[in-house]
């Protein structure tokens, strides 16, 4: 579901093989730790973390559905202009990118599954360290803008990252 290119050749050969195991009903399977994320109207989102590039490669990928109250947050070492797709993606989602300080720099509303290549690249306007994935429709019930911060304490072993 949710890509990102860093121009390099590994990731795109990382998803490939997971784009094949799961051809072959062999998706594979990863542990997320969970962190609350408390969003501008305080409420809290369960947030799996996706902190490793496997993880991040999978994504969402092939969830039948979503909660109001979860999503997946993808943590970055550095921030940058780390864009992402709906490839593989079976539910419409809400993309927020958020700086080092946990301000959101960037939206997209509502963001189609991609059934057919070519995938089009969604890319913020300004750097993110972080992104988070929520039900589509999230950014407009709950009213959520530029510039506001997000409140989240990344795990112990994310915090060098």
């Amino acid at each position: 579901m949710s890509w990102w290119y860093c121009g390099s050749g590994g990731f795109a050969i990382l998803l490939i093989c997971v784009a094949a195991s799961s051809l072959a009903g062999d998706m594979p399977s990863y542990t997320y730790e969970v962190m609350p994320v408390s969003l501008p109207d305080a409420s809290i989102i369960s947030a799996q973390v996706a902190d490793t590039p496997e993880k991040s490669a999978l994504g969402l990928m092939f969830r039948k559905s979503l909660p109001a109250d979860q999503g997946m947050i993808f943590v970055f070492k550095e921030a940058g202009f780390h864009s992402f797709w709906m490839k593989n993606c079976e539910i419409p989602l809400d993309m927020i990118w958020i700086n080092d300080r946990k301000q959101i720099v960037h939206l997209e509303r509502r963001v189609p599954p991609c059934k057919e290549d070519p995938c089009p690249s969604y890319v913020p306007a300004q750097k993110g360290r972080y992104v988070l994935e929520l039900q589509a429709g999230t950014i407009e019930r709950k009213k959520i803008a530029l510039g506001q911060m997000l409140l989240f304490e990344l795990p112990a072993q994310n915090k060098q990252r």
